[in-house]
């Protein structure tokens, strides 16, 4: 069940990213200190939270 939602979540991630290939570093870091990360970074165009 795990994985399956793993998988699902990967292929969006990877949809999201063809079609939002540039990635905002403001909105980036902003969203992530929502969710309670501390830094965002852009890789290949996407949000990446650390």
């Amino acid at each position: 069940m795990m994985k399956l939602l793993v998988l699902v979540l990967l292929i969006v991630a990877l949809l999201v990213s063809m079609v939002a290939a540039e990635c905002e570093i403001t909105e980036c870091n902003r969203f992530c200190h929502k969710i309670g990360r501390t830094v965002g970074l852009c890789v290949f165009g996407q949000c990446v939270c650390q």
